[in-house]
């Protein structure tokens, strides 16, 4: 069925039920964010496949709330159906409350209103006979029971929790509907949750006293996972077992499929305390909780139905479960062992940057053009020189192989096990889809001249880790020198496997590799292509680039014309190439004097350089260097309007982002007074971002944790806005999504920590997790601060160090170049 079909149908058994409303969650049981196949109702009703979302549906009306990380994503996947997409938290749009309340005051010839006002007004939707009320059905087991509440209190609104009517349609479609599946759990150990769960119980019965509550219930599987140190994976991405648990002072029941434990875990449990019941028994055991009981329970993360099993008289208390900030300050083991899930996710994520960044190679588009997925024609791109990126095995390189190929290099790493969530692979103006998920139909090539929005995420023992980098794809068809030393090092690591050395043989690249101008030598200006010649280097070029620094005439040099290079002899102040005599005072027998800025010794010599490797004193990275920050670099480096905007995009990002990392301030404070500083350099630029500068990220546990955050938005609620304390983990993530062109993020994750005490308290700050370089081709070096460039050399020479030991001398001697490149 067509999703107009499958919402006529929903209609149909509406009329059949009396229902004006039928609302669709996006949840499981649990009210988790991220949720298994068999539960996504929402997705299979509207067609819209972002995690958050929610729809309502009437008899004329077929309407999607989601928030703005979706909303570019929402408009495409709803184009052809006939439900409206309600942007939440733009200004004038309706919440879905708001919806109802005002649509029920309309339909229910409410005697405040005039006739002439409701005979005006009515949209005559209702299916009821009784216009004093209004009737509203959903899947209680997959609405939290605070949302319930909240429709509730809606004058004139009766809600039936007990409708599943999308699983009736899901069924009679293709009666295939997923099944849920139970996993194996298994048992977290102490040298990684660092505390045993004896102890977490203690703490959590210790919570009940003060609440004076007899029971305490949870539903939310997070919370389960942490307080008894279990992990699955039931849910794609996020580590935890489907179950339920109820406690009292003396009693721990674990609500759990049987055969997702095993004998021995069984055991363990059973010594520390915890019983096991039937997964689906929950439901009846809530019912036998004596009357007068107080029962604790945290109503947004308990769905209704649990909710209605225990509301016959007993005492309910409703307040955030103490388990959120337990779990949310991470302990000393846990701290120690989340830095070295973030070496191992560093290691992979920098080994997939220079396999981009030099391994990959750019390969000519045919004269018919490409197009690959959605990718527009490439034979009229002019930004991209009608180019794209191959593999080594001469595959094209498109969003998907990215995120494969990360995938590859994860699993070489010790205990991993698995993403935290679908890493993001958005190529120019997918990188606008803040949570873009490629697939094979917006799978797109990548090509030179754009950038590669990269929101990668592991799961480790040791951690949780979620990283975002933004990369330009700079690659322009010819391997300069400095590459042709990254490849000759790398086969030379491989020799003794035969097959790296065909695929990574030096000489096999530069006789079938298309030579077109060079970026870093600023040749990007020219059009013309030349077959890469075989001839002796000399300073990076060659003997036919460089035939004779006397006597030139009108044969280009190196790129350069006569009047750019007229005469290397006897010159006084006019530049040659960008350098002064006193630069470039004599390329013949220079002894000590400095050539480009480089002795003798670093540029080695002129004439007879071969193989040796120049690594940052070559005369072309400084070139480059020197060019790539000037604001007159457009012909030089090739840079358009477009991609110097990308330039300045990309360093308020980065501004941004280190102001918020490298904050110091006073216990007490809240993720809301931070969030300033990461959006300052984009307000004063009028710009702006449409999702949370930073979430709570959990301990091998679920990437998005509760409660800390930074945003600047005051939510209300109890704990919704919480102080930071040392020992919470939250990321750091702010950035620009141009809607039709691309988009820029950059995040880490910070841990909390003390800094010091004086007598005006106790100030704390961040330490950075997260160890991957910074995209240096992307910065605008004359929009940082002196102290900006400090705070950015200093860590880039902390992942240099950090992962140096880890990987190739390839590799290694790339990330060192490129990290030197951003202290310049």
């Amino acid at each position: 069925m067509t999703i107009n079909e499958k919402i006529a149908e929903l209609r149909n058994i509406m009329k059949e039920n009396r229902l004006d409303f039928y609302y669709i969650d996006t949840a499981d049981y649990h009210c988790s964010e991220y949720i298994g196949d068999y539960f996504k109702e929402r997705e299979y009703m509207s067609g819209f496949t972002g995690s958050a979302g929610h729809m309502l549906i009437t008899q004329s009306e077929a309407l999607l709330w989601t928030d703005g990380r979706y909303f570019i994503q929402a408009e495409e996947e709803l184009k052809g159906t006939e439900i409206k997409l309600c942007k939440s938290g733009v200004v004038g749009v309706k919440t879905t409350e708001e919806y109802i309340s005002e649509y029920v005051l309309i339909n229910t010839h409410d005697l405040t209103q005039s006739s002439e006002a409701i005979n005006k007004e009515s949209r005559g939707r209702t299916v009821n006979s009784d216009k004093s009320i209004l009737r509203l059905g959903c899947d209680g087991r997959c609405v939290s029971a605070e949302y319930i509440w909240k429709l509730k209190r809606i004058n004139g609104l009766d809600v039936d929790t007990g409708c599943s009517y999308v699983s009736q349609i899901w069924d009679k479609d293709t009666n295939e509907r997923p099944e849920i599946i139970f996993f194996p759990a298994y048992e977290l150990d102490t040298m990684y949750s660092g505390e045993h769960r004896k102890n977490k119980l203690i703490r959590v019965r210790e919570a009940m006293k003060s609440m004076r509550a007899d029971y305490h219930v949870l539903a939310s599987l997070d919370d389960i996972a942490w307080l008894l140190n279990l992990r699955g994976c039931d849910i794609h991405c996020n580590p935890v077992v489907y179950s339920f648990l109820i406690m009292d002072e003396r009693y721990v029941t674990l609500y759990i499929n049987p055969g997702s434990v095993d004998d021995e875990l069984l055991s363990l449990l059973k010594a520390d305390g915890v019983d096991i019941e039937p997964y689906d028994k929950v439901y009846a055991r809530l019912k036998e909780i004596p009357a007068g009981k107080r029962i604790h329970v945290d109503m947004k993360r308990i769905n209704a139905q649990i909710y209605d099993s225990i509301q016959s008289k007993r005492d309910i208390y409703n307040s955030p479960n103490p388990e959120i900030l337990m779990k949310a300050i991470k302990n000393e083991t846990e701290c120690k062992n989340v830095i070295k899930a973030h070496i191992k996710d560093g290691v992979a994520i920098t080994k997939l940057l220079y396999w981009l960044k030099v391994r990959c190679r750019t390969e000519k588009i045919s004269k018919d053009g490409y197009t690959f997925g959605l990718a527009p024609s490439i034979e009229a791109d002019e930004q991209t020189g009608g180019y794209y990126l191959i593999d080594e095995d001469g595959a094209a390189v498109t969003e998907m192989r990215v995120a494969k190929k990360l995938e590859e290099l994860r699993q070489q790493l010790d205990d991993y096990a698995g993403p935290s969530f679908d890493t993001i692979s958005a190529y120019g103006a997918h990188g606008a889809i803040v949570h873009y998920g490629v697939d094979e139909k917006s799978d797109v090539l990548i090509q030179p001249g754009s950038m590669l929005l990269l929101d990668m995420g592991g799961q480790y023992p040791e951690g949780t880790t979620d990283i975002t980098r933004t990369v330009y794809v700079n690659r322009t068809g010819r391997m300069d020198s400095e590459e042709l030393r990254y490849e000759k090092l790398f086969a030379e690591e491989n020799s003794e496997d035969p097959d790296y050395q065909e695929e990574f043989n030096v000489e096999k690249h530069k006789s079938e590799i298309k030579q077109i101008p060079n970026v870093a030598a600023g040749l990007m200006g020219e059009k013309r292509h030349r077959e890469l010649i075989e001839v002796e280097e000399i300073g990076g070029f060659n003997e036919k680039e460089f035939p004779d620094f006397e006597g030139l005439e009108t044969e280009e040099i190196g790129g350069f014309s006569e009047k750019e290079f007229p005469d290397f002899e006897g010159l006084e102040t006019e530049k040659i190439g960008g350098f002064s005599e006193k630069e470039i005072s004599d390329f013949e027998g220079t002894e000590v004097e400095k050539i480009g800025g480089f002795s003798e010794k670093e540029s080695l010599n002129f004439e007879g350089a071969e193989t040796e490797i120049i690594r940052k004193d070559c005369l072309i990275e400084s070139i480059r260097r020197e060019n790539i920050k000037r604001e007159t670099d457009q012909q030089i480096l090739g840079f358009n309007e477009k991609q110097l905007n990308m330039k300045k995009h990309y360093t308020a990002v980065l501004k941004g982002h280190l102001a918020l990392a490298n904050a110091q301030f006073l216990a007490g404070c809240s993720g809301v007074a931070l969030d300033i500083l990461a959006r300052k350099p984009l307000w004063d630029m009028g710009l702006d971002y449409m999702h949370g500068t930073g979430h709570g990220v959990g301990y091998f546990l679920n990437v998005h944790e509760a409660p800390n955050a930074f945003r600047y938005k005051i939510l209300s609620g109890a704990g919704a806005n919480p102080v930071l304390v040392p020992g919470m983990i939250t990321s750091d993530e702010p950035g620009i999504y141009l809607e039709g062109e691309y988009g820029i993020r950059i995040e880490n994750l910070i841990l909390c920590e003390k800094r010091f005490e004086n007598e005006y308290g106790t100030y704390l700050g961040f330490k950075n997790l997260t160890c991957v370089p910074y995209e240096t081709e992307l910065i605008d070096y004359e929009m940082l601060t002196d102290e900006e460039k400090n705070i950015l050399e200093k860590y880039q020479k902390n992942v240099y160090d950090t992962l140096k030991d880890y990987l190739t001398e390839a590799e290694k001697m790339w990330l060192n170049d490129s990290v030197i490149s951003s202290t310049v």
